[in-house]
């Protein structure tokens, strides 16, 4: 343990000194019959301190750096980490943190604490200190995203001034508003982390420690669960400038070509399997229409419920459905699970906004939060979490128009800075989901466990959607109660007054549990009637 005092102001102690001593003198000139005026009380130092930075980051090859320190009273330091050292300038008002070469094959962690204050009257800040061992740079040729892949049991890195891909924002207004380039970041969080399966133990095993921001990048270290997880960078305040998903997998993300040629990931953004045996970890995340940041799907096996359409005198068929069917609640409760994430994944009535940018920077400053949509707007333009249309006669072309996950249904085609998917993918727009849905219904079968379609090899897991209005109790629809699969696209409907976005879905036969019914395929379909509110997943295209 190193502990070091220092007075913030010599010279202060030096008064206090005098004083005292010339105090002691008046009373020792007092005759055992003279009584002071007043009883003398010590005086408490309440505690305040301020730091200029939180977190501090050294590269392999160590060095030093120069924090600032500000406190009203008193102060020490408190370090209990033998490989880094720091000496203060009594002076400037500094401490200087210095680090030896980083020789033991990983990163290493510690935290010094200034503490001010009279003992019951304390402040305190942390500094955390973090020396990198050689992490790797999730940015390849220089291009960034929302989105980085990442393995179990190792570190890295990614740059964090530049927001999204450095490119457009649609039509909304953001860029103007709040600019692309990510100014004031004073250190990083972790927002949420989780696995696909619910179990909260495992979901603090996807970051390992804390994320550290030295000023250009982010360094993180990955634990031993694969999962998902979002990071930011904030301001001094607490506020988030942006953040990032983070997509830890060990299982190989493979590709897949329809029969238009383009190229497909294997499995919806944020899935951890592509195996049809493998139902809870094949669903992915969810989004909301035009966001960057991803949300959780249930964590509940998927429910094998039966249809209706058996006869009505199947008095053994009628009661398994009665009873299959109250298992649909715990199989859609909402996964609000943070790990050892600071923000707890909730949910939140939009803010009405008539124009551009509407809620973007909101959503962007609350990548945890489900923008739902007010009870009065159930219908019409105003089921948007982006921007709500003054009255249900007119479309408003912020709204409508907003290409808030790019251009891309133009021959001049270019991927956002809210598009989610990692670099060099993309949101598909209709004409691609259509080709990659097609190519799936014209090869496909449903799976053996009825809850997706397996092709190819490939597997396009049913998942429904997330209701714009209700996400505590829908978090998933489905879960083998309803039969469609679902992923947006980059277009939003222009052609009728509703907030609406086009959504592939691939639908099985209305009878399709029904043993005497071939498993096979019913249609392919295009719902231009899906709420901007609502959430479905989404499988990225080869930009």
């Amino acid at each position: 343990m190193m502990i070091m005092k220092i007075y913030d102001n010599v010279l202060m102690k030096g008064l206090y000194m005098m004083a005292t001593a010339a105090l002691a003198l008046t009373f020792a000139g007092c005759s055992k019959n003279d009584e002071p005026e007043d009883e003398l009380k010590p005086e408490v130092h309440v505690g305040k301190v301020e730091v200029s930075s939180s977190q501090v980051v050294f590269p392999v090859d160590g060095g030093s750096k120069t924090i600032a320190v500000a406190t009203n009273a008193e102060w020490h330091l408190d370090c209990d980490y033998t490989w880094m050292s720091f000496d203060a300038d009594l002076n400037s008002g500094t401490v200087t943190i210095s680090a030896e070469k980083n020789t033991t094959g990983a990163d290493r962690y510690g935290v010094i604490s200034v503490i001010c204050g009279d003992e019951g009257y304390t402040d305190s800040r942390d500094i955390r200190v973090m020396q990198t061992y050689e992490p790797e740079d999730l940015v390849k040729d220089g291009v960034t995203a929302n989105c980085y892949i990442a393995h179990t049991k190792a570190s890295y890195r990614f740059p964090a001034k530049v927001k999204g891909n450095g490119a457009g924002d649609g039509n909304s207004k953001y860029i103007a508003a709040e600019g692309l380039e990510i100014k004031n970041a004073a250190f990083a969080e972790l927002v949420w982390e989780a696995v696909p399966d619910g179990d909260k133990t495992r979901s603090t095993y996807v970051i390992d420690g804390e994320p550290m921001y030295d000023g250009e990048n982010v360094y993180f270290s990955t634990g031993k669960a694969a999962g998902n997880a979002v990071i930011a960078v904030c301001a001094a305040d607490g506020t988030i400038l942006w953040s990032w998903h983070i997509w830890v997998t060990d299982d190989e993300i493979t590709t897949k070509t329809d029969k238009n040629g383009l190229v497909w990931m294997d499995r919806n953004l944020g899935a951890l399997s592509a195996k049809p045996s493998d139902a809870v970890n094949t669903r992915g995340l969810f989004y909301q229409w035009g966001r960057k940041d991803p949300f959780l799907p249930s964590a509940a096996e998927f429910v094998d419920i039966p249809t209706i359409y058996y006869a009505d005198d199947d008095a053994t068929a009628n009661a398994k459905y009665a009873e299959q069917v109250k298992l649909r609640p715990s199989a859609n409760v909402a996964n609000q699970q943070k790990g050892d994430g600071v923000r707890r994944i909730n949910a939140e009535k939009a803010v009405v906004a008539y124009s551009a940018p509407g809620n973007a920077v909101y959503a962007v400053q609350h990548p945890e939060t489900f923008l739902t949509i007010h009870p009065v707007y159930s219908g019409g333009i105003k089921c948007d979490w982006y921007i709500m249309s003054p009255d249900n006669s007119e479309e408003t072309d912020d709204q409508t128009e907003s290409n808030l996950w790019g251009n891309t249904s133009s021959d001049v085609k270019y991927k956002s800075i809210f598009d989610p998917c990692p670099a060099g993918w993309r949101v598909c727009n209709k004409a691609e989901a259509q080709s990659f849905m097609q190519t799936v219904f014209n090869s496909a079968t449903l799976a053996a466990n009825l809850v997706g379609y397996d092709f190819d090899g490939h597997y396009l897991p049913m998942t429904d959607s997330r209701s714009n209005k209700h996400f505590r109790t829908e978090t998933v629809k489905s879960c083998g109660y309803e039969t469609k699969s679902y992923m947006w696209t980059s277009e939003s409907v222009k052609t009728h007054n509703y907030g609406y976005a086009y959504a592939a879905a691939m639908v099985a036969p209305a009878n399709y549990a029904d043993k005497n019914q071939p498993k096979t395929l019913k249609e392919v379909k295009f719902e231009d009637n899906k709420y901007l509110a609502s959430s479905c997943p989404v499988r990225c295209v080869k930009e």
